[in-house]
């Protein structure tokens, strides 16, 4: 055994010194380029690229957050000092939209604004557009995480504070919202909840009155907090009315605000003028009782409900009876009276009475 051993090691001694400089070198380096590509390989399948997911979050609500995202199975999460979360970058549009539904996050922004593009030269108006753009490009990709929603559009409208040429107006930040939706699905209310959320945290001064949500198919989605979806009160059509009433309070602002821009345009010109415009309705039960009575052409006294007229006169007779009664008797009974009347006195009473009823109406709030 050991005899063919030494054979083969002298067999191969024999073969190597008769290769070539140049070829011993590529027997060595191939099974070592070889060997090094499987580790770099090993290391750059093993890296997930991470991205921050929130920040700027409280100690309380990072801790929350953190316990929700685990929850949705997602385990690789670093929370760090200064409160921002981190998780792999694959994830992070998926349960930035998971977690808007559940109501995250509360006191933090979405999304962080990158200066690509931004050079020296560029100007603030250009900084703005890159970030307006940049947030839309975020929240649509976010948005396209929901199951049934196969694509997004969102137009920010994040304008600066300029005088007028009454005075200085403050314009507040609007955005609208366009989903493509999987045949024939219609978003939950939850879900609803989760866009508002999530659009409203990503613009500074953004509120939920602002922000349009709308599907291609045209139907409009309205904010619907849980305490009246658990109400559950609906109208005849079957849609809860509180959807409709948001509903109408929209189209009411937007014909408002159609109206008084179609003025302004003909005075200032386009784009020389912002208009805004907040309506609120009242919605509170009343009750209304009224009584109309109408009254006669040409007067203006009301309807006469009741009328009365007495005319009473009293005197003595030669017998020294009072007028208008029975022999015995002592007092008048078609007519007031008075009683000690002495000879030569003389006693006359007239009334007249008229009363009128006049339209009246009677309202109460519940």
């Amino acid at each position: 055994m050991n005899e063919k051993v030494k054979n083969i090691t002298v067999k191969i001694k024999e073969k190597w010194t008769g290769f070539s400089k140049a070829i011993k070198i590529m027997i060595i380096a191939i099974p070592v380029a070889i060997i090094a590509i499987i580790v770099v390989l090993s290391i750059i399948l093993s890296h997930k690229d991470r991205g921050v997911l929130f920040s700027g979050l409280t100690t309380a609500e990072a801790g929350e957050i953190v316990t929700a995202i685990n929850s949705l199975g997602v385990t690789d999460v670093t929370l760090r000092d200064n409160g921002d979360i981190v998780v792999p970058a694959e994830n992070i549009d998926s349960l930035r939209m998971q977690l808007s539904v559940q109501g995250y996050p509360k006191n933090a922004k979405n999304y962080n604004i990158w200066n690509d593009g931004v050079n020296l030269w560029s100007t603030d108006t250009d900084k703005r557009e890159l970030q307006r753009q940049q947030r839309e490009t975020n929240i649509a990709a976010t948005l396209r995480m929901l199951e049934p929603v196969t694509s997004a559009t969102v137009t920010l409208d994040i304008p600066k504070t300029r005088d007028y040429v009454i005075t200085e107006t403050k314009e507040v930040p609007r955005c609208s919202v366009l989903l493509k939706l999987r045949s024939d699905d219609e978003l939950t209310n939850a879900e609803v909840r989760g866009i508002f959320r999530l659009v409203e945290t990503s613009v500074e001064n953004l509120t939920i009155d602002n922000i349009s949500v709308t599907d291609t198919l045209g139907r409009s989605y309205m904010w619907i907090s849980e305490e009246e979806e658990l109400n559950g009160q609906k109208d005849l059509s079957g849609v809860p009315v509180a959807r409709k009433r948001l509903q109408f309070l929209s189209e009411l602002q937007n014909a408002i605000t159609g109206e008084l821009r179609d003025s302004l345009a003909t005075v200032y010109g386009e784009k020389n003028y912002t208009v805004n415009v907040s309506a609120t309705l009242n919605y509170d039960a009343k009750r209304v009782e009224s009584t109309e009575y109408v009254p006669v052409d040409g007067t203006n006294t009301g309807v006469l409900d009741h009328d009365q007229h007495v005319i009473a006169y009293e005197g003595l007779d030669t017998s020294g009876n009072v007028i208008g009664t029975t022999p015995n008797a002592d007092l008048s009974p078609d007519y007031p009276t008075i009683e000690g009347l002495v000879d030569g006195q003389d006693y006359y009473y007239r009334k007249d009475e008229n009363q009128y009823d006049v339209t009246n109406i009677k309202t109460t709030i519940e």
